[in-house]
């Protein structure tokens, strides 16, 4: 009589295949407009000061460097028109410092604001944290999410240590420098509109978990030497560049 083998079940590659595509499908999904604090730090809930920071990029440098970011997400993206910069002060810290400063550079030097300060809420935006409060509006350059640049999600779980491949999207990266005086806090948004393949066309903004925040304790102001520190600076380079020529005799 002949025995029945049993059949041990083959496994099966292609479905493991399938879920490690969704799951990195998933995980590429990453938000159309972002923006991201190089020299920052992400958090889930902080107070700082007196103040909670929730779901956002914080730092406490002045001047910070901005990266906004663009994504081919979802994929009939092709560009982001009508990329606006939203920077707000919260209505107490407007007011109680009206001599209070704001500088925003790009590649192509300073960014004017479009207008003077406004009080109230974006019309692209929500209310979410510091709104409604004062706040000043900039234009800059559209984004073209063709151009093959990696893109990250950065988000919660991003770790420049670390970058897993399904956390990677393509897009463009655009690179600003804000620093500001007076102000104690700022509140930064990013708005614009997708259009894509067919004349579709989509309005956007960053999420509220990828926004950012900017703490000025007064330390980094920018520093304006007195008269006396530039006399004896000059003083002490003109003394070491006679010694410089002495020495070479």
């Amino acid at each position: 009589m002949m025995e029945r083998v049993a059949m041990i079940p083959r496994p099966r590659w292609w479905l493991a295949t399938l879920i490690v595509l969704i799951v990195c499908r998933v995980a590429t999904a990453i938000p159309t407009l972002q923006l991201y604090l190089p020299s920052g730090e992400y958090v889930e809930e902080k107070v700082v000061d007196g103040r909670t920071i929730v779901e956002s990029w914080w730092t406490d440098e002045n001047p910070f460097q901005l990266v906004v970011a663009g994504a081919r997400s979802p994929a009939w993206v092709e560009s982001i028109v009508n990329v606006t910069l939203w920077i707000a002060i919260s209505k107490v810290d407007f007011e109680s410092h009206l001599g209070g400063a704001i500088t925003v550079r790009g590649a192509g030097g300073v960014i004017q604001p479009i207008g003077p300060a406004e009080y109230g809420v974006p019309a692209p935006l929500s209310r979410h944290g510091v709104y409604p409060a004062y706040y000043y509006a900039y234009a800059l350059s559209d984004l073209n999410v063709l151009a093959g640049e990696i893109v990250y999600d950065y988000g919660p779980d991003f770790n420049p240590l670390d970058l897993g491949a399904c956390q990677r999207g393509w897009g463009q990266l655009q690179h600003y420098w804000v620093s500001y005086s007076g102000y104690e806090w700022l509140h930064i948004d990013i708005s614009g509109t997708a259009v894509g393949r067919n004349g579709k066309s989509q309005d956007v903004f960053a999420p509220y978990s990828h926004d950012a925040d900017g703490y000025n304790d007064g330390s980094d102001d920018d520093y304006v030497p007195e008269p006396a520190t530039v006399i004896l600076l000059g003083s002490g380079l003109a003394a070491w560049g006679i010694l410089r020529r002495k020495l070479r005799r």
